[in-house]
């Protein structure tokens, strides 16, 4: 969730630090939830208040939220960012299927004119491990081992 510190400060300037920590953790579990419950009890939990402390600071923390506890800016950023990942899933799915396009153009099913999506290709940035795929054609070698350090088989 992105906090946006001047505008926080500029809307709870009023908040004591124990208000100010309730909102925080309010917005949190909404972001993390896509909303939050109506009952009391889980809002004063959420909020990490007792309940006598929840009765208390109702009202100024719903000041925050409306229909309830709806939070417009949350549910913004949150559309935001469904947004984003779709467009990123629809790219990578652009590419893939460019790549299979012209692997189906060039005629061949042969997995090594695709050099470009071979990871053997140099180290990698990430730290998963690899493996390699074997054939019956091609025999295991006994004795070797992982090193997940580089990701190859030494």
């Amino acid at each position: 969730m992105p906090l946006y510190i001047a505008d926080y400060l500029k809307k709870t300037t009023h908040l004591g630090a124990l208000e100010s920590g309730a909102y925080l953790h309010l917005i949190m579990d909404y972001w993390q939830n896509d909303g939050l419950p109506s009952d009391d009890r889980q809002l004063a939990r959420i909020a990490r208040l007792t309940d006598r402390e929840w009765r208390k600071l109702k009202s100024t923390l719903q000041a925050f939220f409306y229909d309830g506890w709806k939070h417009k800016r949350i549910d913004e950023e949150i559309r935001h960012a469904a947004d984003i990942s779709e467009k990123r899933k629809n790219a990578v799915l652009e590419r893939e299927q460019k790549r299979l396009h012209e692997r189906n153009k060039q005629g061949s099913n042969d997995p090594s004119i695709d050099a470009s999506n071979d990871r053997s290709n140099g180290p990698s940035n990430d730290d998963t491990l690899h493996t390699t795929h074997f054939t019956k054609e091609e025999p295991i070698q006994v004795g070797k081992t992982l090193s997940t350090e580089r990701g190859r088989v030494q």
